[in-house]
């Protein structure tokens, strides 16, 4: 029997020269001041109409050669109801379409990037 509802998670990566932030708690500036931690993740059905809505955690730099200039945001959006297709928008930085099947392969984890 299918579930009737499913969890959504994931993650946006901002990839900048110009993030600022601590560690644990990393942001974007200049043309990404609107990424950071809070950020709403909207979901929407195949007719348009919000079905659930989360919001990111706090931005967070990975260790490494990069972690100067990317910052990632999880994001875990749960009871969110079977549809054949679901947009799925990050704060104001537009859609991103998939259908059920494709969650259903990616076992229902997205990640996103921003860069400049």
């Amino acid at each position: 029997m299918a579930q009737s509802t499913y969890t959504i998670t994931g993650s946006l990566t901002l990839v900048d020269s110009k993030i600022e932030g601590s560690q644990t708690n990393c942001y974007g500036t200049g043309g990404y001041s609107d990424i950071e931690g809070g950020m709403e993740v909207t979901i929407r059905n195949d007719i348009g109409k919000i079905i659930a809505i989360g919001r990111t955690d706090a931005g967070y730099r990975q260790q490494g050669e990069y972690s100067s200039v990317t910052c990632i945001f999880p994001f875990k959006v749960t009871d969110i109801p079977r549809s054949p297709f679901y947009s799925i928008e990050i704060g104001r930085r537009g859609k991103v379409n998939f259908s059920y099947t494709e969650l259903q392969k990616q076992k229902w984890k997205v990640n996103f990037s921003l860069s400049r």
